[in-house]
């Protein structure tokens, strides 16, 4: 019981039931999978078939690049070797580098995140990981780490593989942690960059960014600072996109787009969502405390959240009277939404979010606190317990007078049996 205590109050879920307008509807778009997400809270906006198993493609390269800037230095030197460039297969995605060719870190990261360049992939990989076999183990073994737990990759380029998947809910996760590292973004958000000549190649190299939702294209998205696009014949379209408005952050991926189009009318509509139908909500550690308080002892009080939390909620909702359930498993923050487009019997939806509420100096209070709480503040297990030894008792007081009214009946048999054989 005290483990459990401690754990509860360390990750304190708390559950927003909120109430959609009439007109509050869920985008339809065509694409097989597909995510929304806020990248500040890990909030999920928008889901379908979030976790069903995928082909990334091109999305890939976003660990890969992650795992580049984790592990080497920018002005590292890569070497391409025979098989960073011999393994591709015929149309696959380059930059015409050559075995042998040099090129700094930095510039093998523009070309694997602006031109998606296999041949640059491959040689980042082998560079940080030794190999490709290598990298590809520590490309899962860093997903599992962000909590892509979905994923399971073998190469750094998202060519196709059979064992090669993702899922739309890991890929946000990874590009929510890529988007939080400024060489990232200063790389991804590149439009242009131009590759200086290297020791195999006298002419400079152009890049420009794929993704059309960063430039002058019919699907420019002015809010739009990073992502990355990727294409196989198995995988269809792919898209990565994340966009800040108001200093709202989002991120959006589609997966499984049946044309070239699809990723990028998709992903509009899905931040168009995101950005008009939802508002930010705060609930103070004050709000929190009281609302916890009633349920607690005193240590678990002392022991209180210490910082506000916050959750988006649809737009023109306002939040009414606060009340909380509080048992072994979780704790349920339930709002009362009122908005004018609401009636009182308006349907309730939940939304959960798991929230670190306590220090450690907090969570070793709670736990203090739990091996020497008072019976008198566990009324219902007292309760339980006290039925339970008075039925116990009651049954054995029955035993004992049916074993007795037995014992009687056989002796009077006997003194019976006595006399008529006399």
């Amino acid at each position: 019981m005290i483990r459990k205590i401690a754990c509860l109050l360390l990750f304190l879920p708390l559950t927003l039931h909120i109430a959609a307008a009439a007109d509050f509807e869920k985008p339809q778009i065509g694409a097989g999978a597909a995510i929304l997400m806020d990248a500040d809270t890990g909030q999920i906006l928008y889901d379908k078939n979030i976790h069903q198993k995928e082909y990334p493609a091109s999305l890939t390269k976003i660990l890969t690049a992650v795992l580049a800037l984790e592990r080497g230095k920018l002005s590292d030197t890569v070497t391409m070797s025979d098989k960073a460039v011999s393994s591709l297969p015929r149309g696959a995605s380059n930059i015409a580098l050559v075995p042998g060719e040099k090129l700094s870190l930095e510039q093998a990261l523009y070309a694997t995140l602006l031109m998606s360049a296999n041949e640059a992939s491959n040689a980042v990989a082998e560079h940080i990981g030794g190999s490709l076999e290598a990298f590809a183990a520590e490309m899962n073994r860093r997903a599992g780490e962000l909590g892509a737990l979905g994923t399971n990759f073998v190469n750094p380029s998202g060519l196709s593989d059979d064992n090669h998947y993702t899922t739309a809910y890991d890929l946000a996760v990874i590009t929510r942690h890529a988007i939080g590292m400024p060489e990232f973004l200063r790389i991804d958000g590149t439009i242009t960059y131009t590759m200086q000549p290297t020791n195999m190649q006298p002419e400079p190299r152009h890049f420009a960014n794929e993704q059309k939702m960063m430039k002058n294209t019919p699907y420019y998205y002015e809010e739009v600072f990073a992502g990355k696009t990727g294409y196989t014949s198995k995988a269809g379209h792919t898209l990565a996109t994340a966009a800040r408005k108001d200093g709202r952050t989002l991120i959006c991926i589609i997966l499984d787009g049946r044309s070239a189009q699809m990723p990028y009318e998709d992903t509009k509509t899905l931040l168009d969502y995101g950005f008009d139908n939802f508002q930010e909500y705060t609930l103070s550690k004050g709000e929190i405390n009281a609302a916890l308080a009633p349920m607690l002892g005193e240590a678990e009080q002392r022991a209180a959240v210490e910082a506000d939390f916050s959750a988006l909620i649809p737009a023109g909702a306002e939040v009414g009277d606060i009340s909380m359930d509080l048992n072994d498993q979780k704790t349920a923050v339930s709002f009362r939404l009122d908005s004018p487009d609401l009636g009182e019997a308006a349907a309730l939806g939940s939304l959960s979010l798991s929230y670190p509420a306590l220090s450690e100096e907090a969570r070793a209070a709670a736990v203090i606190n739990e091996t020497s709480r008072e019976p008198a503040k566990r009324p219902l297990l007292s309760v339980i317990l006290f039925v339970t030894a008075a039925l116990l008792l009651t049954a054995a007081l029955i035993y004992i007078r049916r074993a007795r009214r037995i014992r009687i009946k056989r002796l009077r048999r006997q003194r019976y049996a006595r006399r008529r054989y006399k």
